[in-house]
């Protein structure tokens, strides 16, 4: 990594430094969520390991792949028996647990989009969005792959969206720190570009809020580990009537969130969020808060 980061993480991460170091130096291990609506966990093993695969459970729908290959040409993947997805991709959904009418803000390539659909068994409404045009045909074919019902896709700007949704998932665009494992670019990273995402997010936190009801409950996660982009926008949106809640994950396995480092100083309640490192799979970032 350059410089920038590597100074950042030696005081971000302190004694785990060289843990991190070593671990963002390795491949990244692979990851399968099984899809509940076509199959079970147990039948979908059973099914992989006849042709050679070694699973190894992770977490709840979850399996580490040992051994096996390519995993997007097996007929179970085309059938939409399973998704490829890192373990710690899935937090964000499972910590929102969803209901009603919930909006997926940038919703491409639909990894998470069907996650949600999976989580709340077809039912209820969730509208996925994105701006890019491109990406939409992505999230139109994970959709139909995986066989969701629930899911309206809008070719849309954030801030063109009014309604008061019941819950709200912003995955939102960021520098990808956190995924260096697999993306050896995210290595010359520096300050103007963690700012320039920044920004974004907190333009999509703005219509977050604005479209959530009060009760309502959001999910903010990145996956990068950057606190500009981490508790600098979590702490913005509590300054503009969220509150934290404590995140409860089987197995997550996660830091809690910094309340001071490299000269900021968060709130206390801070700790509530979660940041798992890139040890096991992409490093990630959660928030889930609750609109006053």
């Amino acid at each position: 990594m350059n410089k920038f980061l590597a100074e950042r993480y030696m005081q971000m991460f302190g004694s785990d430094f060289r843990m991190f170091e070593q671990s963002i130096s390795k491949p990244m291990p692979k990851y399968i969520r099984v899809n509940r609506m076509r199959i079970d966990n147990d039948k979908l093993k059973k099914r992989l390991e006849k042709k050679g695969f070694i699973l190894k459970k992770r977490m709840k729908n979850c399996f580490l792949v040992k051994r096996g290959s390519p995993l997007g040409a097996t007929t179970e993947y085309l059938l939409g028996y399973y998704i490829i997805e890192d373990w710690t991709s899935m937090i964000p959904v499972l910590a929102l647990n969803p209901k009603g009418v919930v909006w997926d803000m940038c919703a491409s390539p639909g990894v998470k989009t069907t996650h949600l659909s999976e989580e709340m068994r077809n039912k209820g409404v969730i509208v996925a969005t994105d701006y890019d045009k491109k990406r939409m045909n992505s999230l139109a074919f994970n959709c139909m792959r995986m066989g969701t019902k629930n899911v309206v896709a809008y070719n849309r700007k954030a801030e063109d969206i009014e309604y008061d949704f019941d819950g709200i998932l912003l995955d939102a665009p960021c520098s990808g720190t956190g995924i260096i494992r697999k993306d050896a670019t995210r290595k010359r990273v520096n300050k103007r570009e963690i700012m320039k995402f920044q920004k974004i997010q907190k333009l999509l936190m703005d219509s977050a809020i604005n479209n959530l009801k009060t009760g309502g409950t959001l999910v903010y996660s990145t996956c990068s580990m950057e606190p500009e982009e981490n508790e600098c926008v979590v702490e913005y949106a509590m300054e503009h009537g969220m509150n934290l809640e404590k995140i409860n994950i089987e197995k997550a396995n996660a830091m809690k969130g910094f309340t001071e480092v490299l000269g900021y100083n968060f709130p206390e309640e801070m700790k509530k969020t979660i940041r798992i490192m890139p040890y096991e799979s992409s490093g990630f970032f959660v928030a889930k808060m609750v609109k006053k």
